[in-house]
C-alpha cells in the first residue's frame, strides 16, 4: 500500500508539473499570436485604409480624367444642347468630385497624403470655376466667348485637371506602395508567426510527448503497481475469508483465548462436539470444560510448554455440556506481539473417544484371543516371562499347563465350525473359573490352552489344580440344544525344575501332553527326564526314517485274504516293514505316526504302492496271479492334492488293469475332510482302483456317510473280532455289521481271524473274505510268492502257533 502510494505521489507531481508547463507554453503561444494577430488586425486596419484611400483617390483621378474629358469635348462642341449637357455633366462630376474628397479628407490622413491633397485642392478652387467660365462663354455664340472659353479651357482648366489627376495618381500610387508594403509585412509577418508557430508546436509536442511517455509508463507502472496491490488486497482478502471459514467451518473444534486465558471465541464444530455456545462460555476458563480425570502433572507440563516454546499438543479429558466424559487430542499456539508478550491462545482439538476405545480394543485383540477372550500366543510369552522373573526374584515355583482337548476335530467336521466355536468359549470360561486372578489362561491356538499356576507352592498341589481343571472341562457342554462331551489331554512343566525360560517350559509341558494322549487321553501328565528321552529318541527314528527311505531299510511283508467259499487267496495285503540295521525289525505302528507328523508318509507312501504294484507286475509275469494287492492309504495321502496322479502314474508304470489294486482308507481319515475324501476316493475309483474302509468301527462315521462313499469293501477291524464268542457286544456289532454291508451291496473282509471259532462265526454270518494268523501271518516277498504258486487252501489245524504274531498296518 505505501508503495502504490509513493508511485499516486509521484505521478500526480509529474503530472501536474507537465500540466502547469503545458498550460505555461500554450499560455505564451496563445499570448503571441495573440499579439500577431492583433498586428495583424492592425496591418489589416491599414492595408484597408489606404485600400479605401486608393479607391477614393483613383475615383478622384476618375472624376478628373472624365471632367478633363468633358472639357475638351466641349471646346470642340458646336451644339447648344450638347453643351449644356455637357456642362451638367461637368457640375455633377464636380459635385461628386466634391463629396468622394470630403469622404477621403475624413480618414486619417500622414501629412504626405494631406500635402498631396493640399496641393490637389490648391488646384481645384481655381480650375473649377474657370471650369464654369468656360463653360458659359462656350455656351454663347459669339466668337470671341467660344475663343476665350477655349483658351480657358486650354490654359488653366485642362491643366489643372491635370495637374490635379497627377497628384490623385500620386496619392493612389502612395496608398498602393503602402498597402504593397503592408501585405509584405503582413506575409514576413504571417511566415514569422507560422515558424514561430510550427517551432512552438514541435517543442510543445516534444514536451508534451515525453510528459506523456513519463507519465504513461508511471500510469503503467502505478496501473501495474495498483494491479498487483489489488491482487494482493484480494488475496489477503481471500486469505482473511480463508482463514475466517477455516475456523468458523473448520472440522476441528477451536477456541481462542485473551492473554489472561479467557474464552473469546469459538466455532461451530466446538459447539457441536461439547454442546457449548459461545454464549454459555464467553469471558470463561476453558478449565470449566475439563473432568477431572486428567492427571495434573500434564496441565503442567503443558503451561511450560507454551511459555518455552509456545507450542503444546497432547492428550485432555474433558466434559461436554450434557455430562459427557470424552478424550480429546488438542493443539495449543500462542501468539505473541512484537515485544514477545502473551496476546491470545488459539487452541484446536478433535475427539478421540472412538480412537481411544479402538485403541484399547487393539490393544485387548493385539493381547487377547478374539474367539475365547484369554490371552493369546503373544501375550502369553510376555506374561510368562514377567512370571518367571517374579518367581525367580520371590524363589518360588510356577506350574505350566498345556492343554488340548482330544478329538475336537471331530466336533467340527460332524457338528460344524460354528459348534466347535462355542464349545471353545464354554471351554475357555471354564478353565478361567478353575484359577486365580493372579494366574494366567491362555489360547495357544486351535483346541489347545496353556494355564500358569503362579507361587504354587508344593508340588503336590499342582495335582489337585489340574484335576479340577480336567474335570470341569470334561463335564457335559449344552450348546445349542446339544449335549456334548470333550475331554482334555494335560501336560505339566514346573519352574525352575523342568526348565528356566518360557520356551523350555512350553516344550516340556507340550511332551508331557502328548505323553497323557498316549496314556488314553482325559488325563494329565507331569514331565519327566524319561519323557524327553523318548522324544529324543523319537527325534533319531524320524532322522532316520529319512535314511532308511533312500537306503533301501524298507520292506514289504505280504499277507493273505482268504475267500471264505473256498478257502483259496483272493488277494494279499502289503504291510510296510522297517529292518533296521541296528534296532532289527520295527514295528510299523512306531513309525507310521512319526512318519504322519514328520511328512515322510508321502515318500513312504509312494515308495509302497510302487514296491507293492511292482511286485504284481512281477507275479503276473511269473504266471502267479492273485486277484488283487491292497495297500493302505493315510490320512494325509488321502488329503494330498497329487494322489491321484502318483496312482495313475504308477498303475501305468506296472501295467496294473482294473481291479488289481485295492486302496484301503480308515473311517477316521475319510472322516477327516468329508467332501475331499469322497472326491478324492471318485477320482481313484474311476482309475479302477478297487476301494476300502479299514479299521470301520472304531471311528465317528454314520452309516448313512459310508453309504455315500465309492467303496466295494468294508474291512471289521480285528478289535470286534478278537471277541467274537467272549464279549457278546462285540459279537452282536460284528453280526450286525457283516448285515449292514451286505445291504449296502459291500463285500466284508474280516481282519484278525485268530480261532475256528471267529472262522465259523464269520463264515455262518456270510463274511466274504477272511484275514489273519489263523490263515497266515504277513510273510516277506519270497515266501509269499511260494504259498501263491502252489494256490493250496487251507485245512486249517487247530494247533496253528499265534506265537509269532506281527502287528499289521
Amino acid at each position: 500500500m505505501k508503495k502504490v502510494f509513493f508511485h499516486n505521489s509521484k505521478i500526480t507531481f509529474l503530472a501536474a508539473l507537465g500540466y502547469i508547463i503545458l498550460i505555461i507554453l500554450f499560455a505564451v503561444v496563445i499570448i503571441l499570436v495573440s499579439l500577431n494577430s492583433e498586428k495583424q488586425n492592425i496591418t489589416n486596419k491599414q492595408n484597408k485604409l489606404a485600400s479605401q484611400k486608393m479607391q477614393l483617390a483613383s475615383q478622384l483621378a476618375e472624376i478628373a480624367r472624365t471632367r478633363a474629358r468633358l472639357t475638351g469635348k466641349m471646346i470642340y462642341l458646336e451644339d447648344y444642347f450638347e453643351k449644356d449637357e455637357i456642362r451638367l455633366q461637368l457640375d455633377s462630376q464636380a459635385s461628386r468630385f466634391s463629396t468622394i474628397r470630403s469622404q477621403l479628407l475624413q480618414l486619417p490622413l500622414d501629412e504626405t497624403e494631406l500635402a498631396l491633397l493640399e496641393q490637389q485642392a490648391s488646384i481645384v478652387p481655381i480650375t473649377l470655376p474657370l471650369q464654369r467660365k468656360a463653360a458659359d462663354l462656350a455656351m454663347e455664340d459669339d466668337p470671341v466667348s467660344i475663343k476665350e472659353a477655349q483658351r480657358l479651357l486650354y490654359e488653366v482648366v485642362f491643366p489643372g485637371q491635370e495637374e490635379t489627376i497627377a497628384y490623385l495618381l500620386q496619392f493612389r500610387d502612395k496608398q498602393k506602395q503602402q498597402i504593397d508594403r503592408s501585405a509584405t509585412i503582413s506575409s514576413e509577418a504571417h511566415q514569422d508567426l507560422i515558424q514561430f508557430n510550427t517551432f512552438i508546436f514541435i517543442f510543445v509536442s516534444l514536451v508534451a510527448i515525453v510528459f506523456a511517455t513519463i507519465i504513461i509508463i508511471k500510469i503503467r507502472n502505478t496501473e501495474t503497481a495498483l494491479l498487483e496491490s489489488k491482487k494482493q488486497t484480494q488475496v489477503a482478502l481471500e486469505d482473511l475469508k480463508l482463514y475466517e471459514n477455516s475456523f468458523e467451518y473448520s472440522g476441528e473444534a477451536m477456541v481462542i483465548t485473551d492473554k489472561e486465558n479467557r474464552i473469546l471465541n469459538v466455532n461451530s464444530a466446538f459447539t457441536v462436539l461439547t454442546g457449548y455456545s459461545l454464549k454459555d462460555l464467553m469471558g470463561k476458563d476453558p478449565n470449566a470444560l475439563a473432568s477431572g480425570k486428567t492427571p495434573v502433572d500434564t496441565y503442567e507440563n503443558m503451561w511450560n510448554a507454551l511459555k518455552q516454546e509456545s507450542f503444546w499438543q497432547g492428550e485432555l479429558w474433558d466434559r461436554k455440556k450434557n455430562g459427557e466424559i470424552y478424550a480429546k487430542w488438542i493443539s495449543i499456539s500462542v501468539l505473541r506481539g512484537v515485544n514477545g508478550e502473551v496476546q491470545n491462545y488459539i487452541a484446536s482439538f478433535t475427539d478421540i473417544t472412538d480412537r481411544k476405545n479402538t485403541e484399547e480394543r487393539i490393544e485387548h485383540l493385539a493381547h487377547h484371543d478374539i474367539l475365547t477372550g484369554l490371552y493369546n500366543r503373544f501375550s502369553l510369552g510376555e506374561r510368562l516371562g514377567q512370571s518367571i522373573l517374579s518367581a525367580k526374584r520371590a524363589r518360588k515355583k510356577l506350574a505350566l499347563i498345556f492343554i488340548d482337548l482330544d478329538k475336537f476335530k471331530n466336533v467340527n467336521d460332524t457338528l460344524g465350525h460354528s459348534i466347535g466355536d462355542k464349545l471353545l468359549i464354554d471351554v475357555a470360561k471354564r478353565i478361567k473359573s478353575a484359577i486365580r486372578e493372579s494366574d494366567i489362561a491362555a489360547r495357544n491356538g486351535g483346541d489347545e490352552f496353556v494355564v500358569v499356576i503362579n507361587d504354587i507352592g508344593q508340588t503336590k498341589f499342582i495335582g489337585r489344580i489340574a484335576e479340577k481343571i480336567l474335570n470341569l472341562i470334561a463335564r457335559p457342554y449344552h450348546v445349542d440344544n446339544q449335549v456334548l462331551e470333550i475331554t482334555p489331554s494335560m501336560g505339566i512343566s514346573v519352574y525352575p525344575h523342568d526348565g528356566k525360560d518360557s520356551d523350555t517350559l512350553l516344550k516340556n509341558a507340550d511332551i508331557a501332553m502328548y505323553h497323557a494322549k498316549e496314556h488314553g487321553r482325559n488325563n494329565f501328565q507331569l514331565f519327566s527326564e524319561e519323557m524327553l528321552v523318548q522324544i529324543q529318541e523319537r527325534l533319531s527314528i524320524e532322522h532316520e526314517l529319512s535314511a532308511a527311505l533312500q537306503n533301501g531299510q524298507m520292506e514289504l511283508y505280504y499277507q493273505p485274504q482268504i475267500d471264505a467259499d473256498n478257502n483259496y487267496i483272493s488277494a494279499v495285503e502289503a504291510l510296510v516293514r522297517w529292518r533296521h540295521p541296528e534296532r532289527g525289525i520295527i514295528s510299523p505302528e512306531y513309525f507310521i505316526t512319526i512318519a504322519e507328523e514328520s511328512g515322510l508318509i508321502h515318500s513312504l507312501g509312494s515308495w509302497v504302492l510302487n514296491e507293492a504294484c511292482g511286485q504284481l507286475s512281477d507275479w503276473k509275469n511269473s504266471g502267479v496271479n492273485p486277484l488283487r494287492i491292497a495297500v493302505n492309504l493315510s490320512t494325509l495321502q488321502l488329503q494330498s492334492d497329487e494322489l491321484v496322479d502318483m496312482v495313475r502314474s504308477t498303475m501305468h508304470k506296472h501295467h496294473i488293469s482294473d481291479g488289481e489294486l485295492e486302496l484301503e482308507v480308515t473311517e477316521s481319515s475319510a472322516m477327516e475332510d468329508p467332501q475331499l475324501a469322497v472326491a478324492q476316493l471318485n477320482a481313484l475309483r474311476e482309475l479302477g482302483v478297487s476301494l476300502a474302509i479299514d479299521d470301520f468301527g472304531t471311528g465317528y462315521s454314520s452309516l448313512a456317510y459310508i453309504k455315500r462313499l465309492p467303496v466295494q469293501i468294508l474291512k471289521l477291524d480285528k478289535t470286534f473280532v478278537q471277541d467274537i464268542g467272549i464279549d457278546e457286544g462285540d459279537t452282536e456289532i460284528s453280526a450286525a455289521t457283516l448285515a449292514l454291508a451286505h445291504n449296502l451291496k459291500l463285500k466284508v473282509v474280516a481282519e484278525g481271524v485268530e480261532t475256528e471259532f471267529q472262522r465259523n462265526f464269520l463264515i455262518a454270518n456270510d463274511c466274504d473274505y477272511l484275514q489273519g494268523y489263523l490263515f497266515s501271518k504277513p510273510l516277506p516277498a519270497s515266501e509269499i510268492t511260494e504259498i501263491l504258486m502252489n494256490q493250496r487252501f487251507y485245512t486249517f489245524d487247530t494247533d496253528v502257533n499265534l506265537s509269532n504274531k506281527t502287528d499289521v498296518i
